[in-house]
C-alpha cells in the first residue's frame, strides 16, 4: 500500500525548525514501516516571505524547481516547492494544490491507497478534495497550537468539513483534543508527538553550591503565548523577595524579543535572563543539557515539544496549567502551576530551585523515551493505517 504524506508546515532552509515535530513524525513512521510504502509533499512555502508583492493564487516555481524524487530510506520524497499566498490561501485556491499533486503523483506514477494530512489547514482541506475526487481516505493529525487558530475562522465550514470527512483525527493531548471535539464535532483519538533524542547519558543534578546560580531555560519561538513576560513578572517577584542565585535562558528568537529584553530592562531584571536568538535543534538540546530545569511558562501549549526533549535528557520541568503539559509533566519530572500567574510561577521556580535535586534523571528520560520515543508513536499509526485500509 501506498501512503501519502502532505505538510502544511516543514522546515525549510529560511526556517529550519519549522514544523519540524511534522519531520520527525513522518520519518518515524516511515522508519518503522515494513509493509507500505510512503511518499512525502511539503504544502509550506520557503519564498513567501521573500517574493516583492504578495500572490493571490498558488503557482508553481517551475523555472528554478523541478520536481525530483527522493529517496530516503522507506520514504520517497516529491521535492517541489509551491509558492503560496497566506492571504488567499484557502477556498478555492486549495483546488490549486489538489491539481497539482494530482500532476505530481501521475508524474512519478503513484497510486495513493491512504493520506496522512499533517494539520487541518491547508493538508486537511486538500486531503478532503482529493477524497471527493478520487475516493482515497484520509486522517488528519493537528498540531495547531489553539484549534484553529484565530486567522483560520473564516475558513470554519471548511475545517469542520474536512475534520468530519476523514476516516480519523488525531490530537496531541487531552486539551488538544477537547478543543478539536469542541470546534468540530468531531471525536478525536490521542497520539503524541514524535521526540528523538539520543542522550546515552542524562545529565545527572548535582547539588548547587552556595555562590552558584541555578540554571533554568525556556526554549520556543517566542511570541505572547510562550508567556515570556509572565516568567519576567516572576523574576522581579524572587528578586523582591532577595532571592538571587538562578539566571534564565530564553532559547529561540521571535518578533517580540526585543520587546521582551526591554520589558526585563523596566523590571530591573536584565542581569537575570540571556538570549540566545533563533537555534538550530542540536544547539537547542545542547542548551538544555547545560540546565538544571526547564521552565514552561506558556498561556497555551497543545503539547510541548521542548518540554519533553527536556524530560528526555533527564530534566526536571516546571510548566504551567496550559494544556498539553498536563498531559505530561506529574510529582516524578517536575511541578505543575497555575497559569497566567507570576506569584505562582516565581513559587514554582523557587520550589524547583530547592528541590530539583530530589529527581531522578534516568527515570524521567527512560519514562519519556517509553512514552514518545519514535518506535512507540510509530506504532500507533501504523495501527491506525491497518484499521483503516482493512475497510
Amino acid at each position: 500500500m501506498n501512503i501519502l504524506h502532505l505538510a502544511s508546515w516543514y522546515p525549510t532552509e529560511d526556517s529550519p525548525i519549522n514544523g519540524i515535530f511534522i519531520e520527525r513524525k513522518i520519518k518515524a513512521i516511515s522508519d518503522g514501516d515494513k509493509q507500505n510504502k510512503h511518499y512525502f509533499i511539503s504544502l509550506a512555502s520557503a519564498s513567501f516571505a521573500s517574493l516583492k508583492k504578495p500572490l493571490d493564487f498558488i503557482r508553481l516555481k517551475t523555472k528554478s524547481n523541478k520536481p525530483k524524487l527522493i529517496s530516503r530510506g522507506n520514504l520517497k520524497m516529491i521535492n517541489y516547492q509551491f509558492i503560496i499566498s497566506h492571504q488567499r490561501l484557502f477556498g478555492t485556491e486549495v483546488n490549486q494544490f489538489q491539481k497539482q499533486i494530482d500532476k505530481l503523483l501521475k508524474r512519478f506514477a503513484i497510486n495513493v491507497n491512504l493520506i496522512h494530512a499533517h494539520v487541518a489547514m491547508p493538508a486537511g482541506a486538500v486531503a478532503l478534495g482529493m477524497k471527493q475526487k478520487f475516493q482515497i481516505p484520509y486522517i488528519i493529525s493537528e498540531q495547531m497550537g489553539e484549534f484553529p487558530f484565530a486567522y483560520l475562522l473564516s475558513q470554519k465550514e471548511l475545517i469542520i468539513e474536512s475534520v468530519q470527512q476523514a476516516a480519523q483525527v488525531i490530537a496531541l493531548s487531552r486539551f488538544q483534543k477537547a478543543e478539536i471535539e469542541k470546534f468540530t464535532g468531531r471525536k478525536a483519538e490521542i497520539i503524541p508527538n514524535v521526540v528523538e533524542v539520543k542522550n546515552e547519558k542524562p545529565f545527572q543534578q548535582q547539588a548547587k553550591a552556595l555562590n552558584e546560580k541555578f540554571q533554568f531555560i525556556l526554549v520556543g519561538i517566542l511570541s505572547p503565548v510562550k508567556g515570556v513576560d509572565i516568567l519576567i513578572a516572576a523574576a522581579s517577584i524572587l528578586k523582591a523577595k532577595g532571592i538571587h542565585h538562578f539566571h534564565i535562558t530564553i532559547a529561540g528568537g521571535g518578533k517580540i524579543e526585543q520587546d521582551l529584553q526591554q520589558l526585563a530592562l523596566q523590571k530591573n531584571v536584565d542581569s537575570y535572563f540571556s538570549w540566545t536568538g533563533a537555534l538550530r535543534p542540536d544547539e537547542v538540546l545542547q542548551k538544555i543539557n547545560e540546565s538544571d530545569a526547564f521552565v514552561c511558562a506558556s498561556r497555551h501549549e497543545s503539547f510541548g515539544v521542548a518540554l519533553v526533549e527536556a524530560l528526555s535528557l533527564g530534566k526536571p520541568v516546571l510548566a504551567t496549567r496550559c494544556g498539553g503539559p498536563q498531559d505530561t509533566v506529574n510529582e516524578e519530572n517536575g511541578l505543575l502551576v497555575d497559569n497566567e500567574n507570576p506569584q505562582a510561577l516565581a513559587e514554582g521556580l523557587k520550589w524547583m530551585m530547592h528541590n530539583a535535586g530530589q529527581f531522578d534523571s534516568k527515570k524521567i528520560a527512560e519514562a519519556a523515551v517509553n512514552k514518545y520515543g519514535p518506535a512507540v508513536i510509530s506504532a500507533q499509526y501504523l495501527r491506525l493505517y491497518e484499521e483503516i485500509l482493512k475497510n
